[in-house]
């Protein structure tokens, strides 16, 4: 089944998020450390993990490129 989910991550602000209804001002905040979340997912057994940096979607262009490159340096998804 874990191959057939795939879990995400939003960040904003250096946080693990969800938006109401796509409002960035209407946050509720999961996780203050997106790596820490990145990680249960994969001790979880999940294989992809959908990542979206929503202070870079936000203005255009990439914002938390340096904690998802701290993301990518964690322990290698099982393939």
């Amino acid at each position: 089944m874990k191959d057939f989910i795939i879990p995400a991550i939003d960040i904003k602000d250096g946080a693990v998020v969800r938006l109401k209804e796509g409002k960035f001002e209407n946050v509720k905040v999961y996780r203050q450390n997106p790596i820490d979340q990145f990680k249960l997912f994969i001790e979880l057994g999940f294989t992809r993990v959908h990542i979206v940096d929503l202070d870079g979607a936000k203005v255009g262009i990439p914002k938390n490129l340096k904690l998802l490159e701290d993301m990518l340096k964690q322990k290698t998804m099982p393939r």
